[in-house]
């Protein structure tokens, strides 16, 4: 996309990557027409940066953003996931492997109403009632487990 042609939140977004704190906390991706964005995950490295539920905070302002994979997030908990509720464009989100999500963060993602996609793989503290509970407000979701 050209500089005219970016969406308000795109611009927000990039600024953002631009200024160099996202090679503080684990950042990947350009936002773009698609409007994806992935969070890198920790692979283990003691000196490598690990994504915090602050990080998240960030993403309120991009309300266009699609798509949003979080997998491997091991710091990430449900309070993280209260940062998300504004995304309501969100339709794609990946929760693999963020050991610290509950049933109670799913809550967190009712509002997200135009959400289809859920990948909460290897997330052992979510179980079978708060999946139906979340598929109540959100009954076309596809939850990926």
């Amino acid at each position: 996309l050209y500089p005219s042609q970016k969406p308000d939140d795109a611009a927000k977004l990039e600024a953002w990557l631009a200024s160099g704190e996202v090679l503080k906390t684990g950042w990947k991706g350009k936002i773009g027409k698609d409007q994806y964005l992935a969070f890198a995950g920790t692979s283990g490295e003691a000196d490598e940066p690990t994504p915090q539920n602050a990080d998240l905070a960030k993403l309120k302002d991009v309300t266009a953003l699609r798509s949003l994979d979080l997998s491997l997030c091991e710091e990430i908990t449900d309070a993280g996931l209260a940062h998300l509720k504004g995304l309501t464009a969100l339709q794609k989100l990946g929760l693999n492997k963020c050991i610290k999500i509950t049933d109670a963060g799913l809550e967190h993602l009712k509002s997200l109403t135009a959400l289809q996609s859920l990948g909460v793989r290897g997330c052992e503290e979510i179980t079978d009632e708060g999946v139906a509970a979340l598929k109540v407000g959100l009954p076309k979701v596809e939850v990926r487990r």
